[in-house]
């Protein structure tokens, strides 16, 4: 574009693979016509039609990341651009962990909140660049709970069921007057005598929390049908032969009186 007879402005646009425009620099007034661009090491250079080079500085190189969370779950990628550069290395600086060195990673927090994460990226020339974002964080609720039925002296142990999407790791009982903890979501036990016994949950999910619960069971032995049985039919038993043994005695008492006239 000519401004006047002795003068052309140059602009130089770089633009994405969608046409869209990445980065536009623009030279000075100079009496001389553009004949090529070149980029080297890093930067961009334009050659005249009368043989000067001229440096117009570094290329753009932006460091930019995007993240997903699903729970304490998220995922990183990295959206950094070096205009005429590849980028070569990468180092994650994450709280609590250590520095990952791929380009994308994946990384699990195990409490809600937000965490500073600085992304370190270093092209082919040596050029380093970084930035530094919150990311958010909220993990599903974590509550234990259970609920028991009790048939006799054995009691069925249930827990509750948990937060869509919380995966749980495990489930350990422990009960009054038992050794060992049993383990699973249903478990059965049966006691040995009558009395009150705590039993306490502890539920651990995939972040590794953990929750209790705790409540009091009362079992009572009580009397099988079969027993009830036994015992109306020997009251039967004992009542017919105390009923007989009246009557035998009834009946002999007139005899001995006609015997003795």
């Amino acid at each position: 574009e000519n401004d006047s007879a002795e003068e052309l402005h140059t602009s130089i646009i770089a633009l994405e693979p969608d046409g869209t425009v990445d980065w536009v620099s623009v030279l000075e007034p100079h009496n001389w016509a553009l004949a090529s661009v070149a980029i080297a090491d890093g930067r961009a250079f334009v050659a005249t039609d009368a043989g000067w080079v001229y440096s117009l500085g570094d290329t753009p190189f932006i460091p930019s990341f995007e993240y997903t969370a699903d729970g304490g779950h998220v995922d990183l990628n990295d959206t950094s651009a070096a205009m005429g550069a590849r980028i070569e290395e990468w180092r994650w600086q994450v709280p609590g962990m250590d520095d990952l060195t791929e380009k994308d990673v994946n990384v699990t927090f195990t409490a809600s909140g937000d965490y500073n994460v600085t992304l370190n990226v270093r092209d082919e020339f040596g050029r380093e660049r970084s930035i530094t974002q919150t990311v958010s964080v909220e993990l599903p609720d974590h509550v234990a709970g259970f609920t028991f039925v009790v048939d006799g002296m054995s009691v069925t142990f249930t827990a509750n069921a948990t937060a869509s999407g919380l995966e749980i790791t495990g489930y350990l009982w422990e009960i009054e007057g038992v050794a060992e903890p049993l383990s699973g979501m249903e478990v059965t036990h049966k006691f040995g005598k009558d009395g009150n016994f705590d039993v306490t949950l502890k539920v651990t999910d995939e972040y590794d929390r953990q929750e209790v619960e705790a409540q009091t069971v009362k079992v009572k032995e009580e009397s099988t049908g079969e027993d009830g049985a036994f015992g109306i039919s020997m009251t039967i038993l004992v009542l017919i032969g105390v009923i007989i043994l009246i009557a035998i005695i009834v009946i002999a008492m007139p005899a001995r009186g006609g015997a003795k006239e």
